[in-house]
Parts: C-alpha cells; structure tokens; sequence
C-alpha cells in the first residue's frame, strides 16, 4: 500500500458557493490553505458565539484540492482518507458525490477507484463543511478540515465485501 499525503495547496472559500462540486468551478480567488485547517481562529472573537464555539464563528465553507495521478496508477484500488473534518461534511470527486458525514471527530474514508483519471488530468476533490451550530459543544470544537487528508493506493482491487 502506498501512502499519498494531500495536505497542501489546497483552496479555501468561506460562504456557500453554489456548484463548488464542479471540476470546472472558478476557485482561482480563493484563499490557499496547507491541512490541517480551521477557519474559526481566523476571525474576530464574538459574544454572539460564546456558547461552545469558543467566541469564534462557524458558518459554511468549501475546499477544493487539485492533483494528478499517471498510467502507473490504472487498476490499483484508491480511497481518499479524512482523519477530522468539523463537522457535517459532503465529499465530491471529479464532480461524483461520495457521501456526508455528520460526525466532525471520526475518520472516514471513500473508495475512489471508479472516480479518478489516472492519465496525468486533474482530479478535483471538492469538500463542504457546514457548522453552523453555536453551542454543539460543550469545549472548542474549530471549523473545517482539522485532520490529514491522505489517498491510499492499492496494488490490488479488494473483493467489494470488503471494501
């Protein structure tokens, strides 16, 4: 197994901007971000937010990751990886939703193997993240992708009850 870390160059965009999931999607404004990554602490500390956010904000955000993989990676199994993203996240590949998940403290994973060009074009991670809970919390919780992002590869394909 091979061990492929995305936590860089990443683009980050605070506000729900629609049709983000596109692989087309404009994001060349957005601001750079390296994983792991909080927007909370970014912004200016407010009563309004005192209740279990820490007197920072929530809100909803969106991050998009662009890379390459080559020939070399054809018919190996890959999953992207999250070790933490806070909270209520939805997860797209190349523009195909993977799922949500709710829990912002748990690590998950998607099997991208059917999703990805591995002929050297970009593919388009696209990740939503919607906190908008003020007191979710009874200590600081931060906003967004908090852990490592990583795609694993596999020279493999499992049988699917396993995967």
């Amino acid at each position: 197994m091979e061990r492929i870390k995305l936590n860089d160059n990443w683009k980050f965009h605070l506000g729900d901007e629609e049709n983000s999931f596109e692989t087309a999607h404009k994001d060349e404004t957005w601001e750079s971000v390296t994983l792991p990554h909080d927007w909370s602490v970014a912004y200016p500390k407010s009563r309004e937010c005192s209740s279990g956010t820490g007197y920072v904000i929530g809100g909803t955000a969106w991050y998009r990751k662009t890379f390459a993989l080559d020939e070399s990676d054809e018919g190996k199994q890959m999953f992207l990886c999250f070790d933490g993203i806070y909270k209520n996240s939805q997860v797209w590949v190349n523009g195909y939703y993977l799922g949500r998940r709710p829990n912002g403290y748990i690590s998950f994973r998607y099997d991208v193997t059917d999703y990805l060009y591995c002929d050297g074009r970009d593919n388009v991670v696209a990740v939503k993240v919607t906190h908008e809970d003020i007191a979710d919390s009874r200590w600081f919780t931060g906003s967004g992708i908090h852990r490592k992002v990583t795609l694993e590869k596999y020279a493999f394909a499992y049988p699917s009850e396993y995967g």
